[in-house]
């Protein structure tokens, strides 16, 4: 079996980080725009928007633009699910 070293690389170092943990999670519930998860997590909207370029990069997440707002919206719910079970069993 090959793998692309790159693509896996990309996801454990998005799944690195608490806030992207939390933000892909509060996401799988119902998608959730930037000045929200800004505020469940009183961080600042930059911050955000930066986890949120990790998240993306990995391929876990898209956005979809509402009038200025950026909402993330999990690509592949049952995958990202079963990805953080899985590592709550480790």
């Amino acid at each position: 079996m090959q793998f692309n070293w790159n693509k896996i690389e990309k996801v454990f170092k998005a799944l690195s980080s608490k806030t992207r943990l939390q933000i892909l999670y509060e996401s799988l519930i119902a998608p959730k725009c930037g000045r929200d998860l800004a505020s469940i997590y009183k961080k600042d909207t930059s911050t955000i928007s930066r986890h949120i370029k990790e998240l993306i990069n990995a391929n876990l997440i898209e956005i979809e633009r509402r009038k200025k707002e950026v909402c993330v919206i999990v690509k592949k719910k049952k995958l990202v699910k079963k990805l953080l079970e899985i590592a709550e069993m480790i």
